[in-house]
C-alpha cells in the first residue's frame, strides 16, 4: 500500500464518489486542546476550564485517584487517564481492565427519565427497536435517529418499571430532543434529566468485587439485566453493561451517598471557601462605598463585579431588590437586574456569591439609602438578625434541624414570617438540611445531625404577612468543635448608605 491507495482503492476515488452526498461538518467539531507548548505557563492558547462545563459529582475523587487527562462529554469533564506515562500509562490501565478490575467515573452518562402512562409508546416512537421487547428489569442498546436517518444518540435503555424508562446517554443533548418531540403533549409522559450519576466496575474480576459489595445475587443478573441493591446504605440500580468488552457492571443512583460525602468539608476545602467568602465580602464593601441614589440595579451588579473581578473572582449570583421604605412593594430580591433606579428613602436588599475556582461564599445584607431605616424596616431587620444569632447559637456538632426551627421562633414572635428557606447546606451545591420556619415549614423536618466542618448558609429572609416588605441578612457558616463560626467578615446590621 502507498500513500495514494488503501486496500487497492484509490483514495481520490473514495472522496470524489458521485454517489456520496456532501457532508457539511461545523468547524467547532474539530478536536480541541491546547495550541502550542503545553502547561499553564507555556505560550499558545489554552483549553479553558469553563464554568459552562461541569466537573460532575465525582471530580474530586478522580483527582484524588490521580486523573491527569480529561475530555468533555455531555458538558461534563470525563477523566480519561489515571496512571502517568512514566508508570506505565494507558497500557498499564489496559492491563488492569483485561486482567483485574477497574472502577470508572462515568457521571458523564447523563440519565433521561421517561415516566408516565404513555412511556412505552413514546420510547417506541423515538428508538429504532421495539420498546415492548425491553421488559421490566432489562436493558437494551438502542439507536435514536433524526428524521433523515442520522444517528442522534446510541444510549442504553433501562426499564425500571412498566411506566418508567431511563436513557443512559452517549454524548449528545438528547434530553432536549426528547422534550421537543413531546412539546405539544401528544404523549402522557414526563421527560427529565434526573440527578443520577453512574460508576462503572469493569474487568474479569468485576463479578467477584460486586459479589463482595452486594451479595451472591449478582451472579444471577444476565447480560443487559438489572438488579436493585444497596451500597453503603444507599439504594442503587445495577446494570450488567459497560463501555468495555470485558465483564462489567454500572452502578447508578449513588447521588444521595455522594451528597453525604460532600457535606463535610476538609480543612483545605474550607480555606478555599474562605477565599470565596472574602471575595463576596468585597462586593458588600464596594456597595457601601459606591451605592447612591440615581444608580440602577445593573449599576449595582457592575459595582460588585468590579470589586472581586480583579482578584480572580467569578459571579455566581448577585440578586437585588429595590423598593421604597415608605411604600414598599417587594419582599424578595429579583434574580435578574433591571433599570429600576435607586432613590433616597429606598431599601436595597441583596444576596451575593462570588467564587474562586468553584469555591464561593454567600452573604446577604440590607441597605437603607440616604435615610434612616423606617420603623417597619428596623423591626423587620431586628427580627431577622435576632433569628440569625439564635440559629447560629444552637449550631454545633450533634445539633438537629428541629433546633434551628425552634430558634427561629423569634420571627413569628415579632409578628412576621419568611419567604425562603431558613438554612441550607452549602459548598458545591444546595445541600441538606433545608429547613423552614414555623410559619413556612419544610415538612417533614429533615432527619439530620450536624458534624464538625459542615457548611451551611443561615438566611432568615423576614417579610411582612402581606408580603409587601422584607429584608435579607445572613451568611455562610461552618460547624466547629463546639459551635459554629462565620467564614465572612462583611459589616453586619442594617447598613446605611449616603445622606
Amino acid at each position: 500500500m502507498n500513500d495514494d491507495t488503501m486496500g487497492g482503492l484509490k483514495l481520490a476515488d473514495m472522496f470524489e464518489n458521485s454517489r456520496l452526498k456532501k457532508r457539511h461538518i461545523p468547524i467547532q467539531l474539530r478536536q480541541s486542546g491546547d495550541n502550542g507548548n503545553e502547561g499553564l505557563l507555556a505560550e499558545g492558547s489554552r483549553l479553558l476550564v469553563d464554568t459552562l462545563l461541569h466537573k460532575g459529582p465525582y471530580w474530586h475523587l478522580s483527582q484524588a485517584a490521580g486523573a491527569w487527562c480529561y475530555s468533555v462529554y455531555n458538558h461534563v469533564y470525563h477523566p480519561r487517564a489515571y496512571i502517568k506515562p512514566e508508570d506505565g500509562g494507558l497500557m498499564k490501565e489496559y492491563e488492569y481492565l483485561t486482567e483485574h478490575v477497574t472502577m470508572w467515573n462515568v457521571a458523564v452518562e447523563r440519565q433521561i427519565q421517561v415516566k408516565g402512562p404513555d412511556a412505552e409508546a413514546f420510547v417506541d416512537m423515538v428508538i429504532t427497536r421495539r420498546a415492548d421487547k425491553c421488559k421490566v428489569g432489562k436493558c437494551r442498546y438502542v439507536i435514536i435517529c433524526n428524521t433523515y436517518g442520522g444517528i442522534l444518540n446510541d444510549p442504553v435503555l433501562l426499564r425500571l418499571r412498566e411506566d418508567e424508562f431511563w436513557f443512559s446517554l452517549a454524548n449528545t443533548d438528547v434530553g432536549l430532543y426528547l422534550q421537543g418531540v413531546n412539546a405539544f403533549g401528544r404523549y402522557d409522559v414526563e421527560i427529565n434529566e434526573i440527578d443520577v450519576s453512574p460508576v462503572q466496575i469493569q474487568g474479569p474480576k468485576s463479578t467477584d468485587l460486586m459479589r463482595d459489595l452486594v451479595g451472591s445475587g449478582i451472579d444471577d443478573v444476565p447480560y443487559y439485566g438489572l438488579m436493585w441493591a444497596e451500597v453503603g446504605g444507599c439504594k442503587v440500580v445495577i446494570s450488567r453493561t459497560g463501555f468495555s468488552a470485558e465483564a462489567g457492571f454500572e452502578i447508578v443512583d449513588l447521588n444521595r451517598q455522594y451528597v453525604g460525602l460532600r457535606l463535610v468539608k476538609s480543612d483545605e476545602e474550607l480555606d478555599w471557601f474562605r477565599i470565596g467568602a472574602a471575595l463576596s465580602d468585597l462586593a458588600i464593601d464596594a456597595l457601601l462605598e459606591n451605592m447612591r441614589s440615581g444608580l440602577d440595579e445593573h449599576d449595582l451588579g457592575d459595582i460588585c463585579e468590579h470589586a472581586y473581578g480583579p482578584w480572580g473572582g467569578r459571579t455566581v449570583i448577585h440578586f437585588f431588590g429595590v423598593t421604597s421604605m415608605a411604600a414598599p412593594d417587594l419582599e424578595v430580591p429579583a434574580q435578574f437586574t433591571s433599570r429600576r433606579k435607586v432613590a433616597p428613602g429606598d431599601v436595597v436588599f441583596t444576596e451575593i456569591s462570588a467564587a474562586f475556582w468553584e469555591h464561593s461564599g454567600q452573604v446577604l445584607r440590607t441597605f437603607a439609602i440616604e435615610a434612616e431605616p423606617s420603623p417597619l424596616y428596623a423591626d423587620l431587620h431586628a427580627a431577622a438578625f435576632a433569628a440569625y444569632q439564635a440559629i447560629k447559637g444552637v449550631l454545633r456538632p450533634g445539633a438537629v434541624p428541629e433546633d434551628i426551627v425552634a430558634a427561629s421562633g423569634v420571627i413569628e414572635d415579632a409578628g412576621f414570617t419568611t419567604c425562603d428557606d431558613l438554612t441550607h447546606g452549602y459548598g458545591g451545591g444546595y445541600f441538606p438540611p433545608i429547613t423552614g420556619s414555623r410559619s413556612r415549614p419544610n415538612e417533614p423536618v429533615p432527619d439530620f445531625t450536624f458534624q464538625k466542618n459542615h457548611m451551611l448558609v443561615i438566611q432568615p429572609n423576614v417579610i411582612t404577612l402581606d408580603r409587601k416588605a422584607g429584608v435579607q441578612t445572613g451568611e455562610c457558616v461552618v460547624i466547629t468543635d463546639d459551635g459554629c463560626e462565620s467564614i465572612h467578615a462583611a459589616p453586619a446590621g442594617l447598613l446605611r448608605v449616603g445622606g
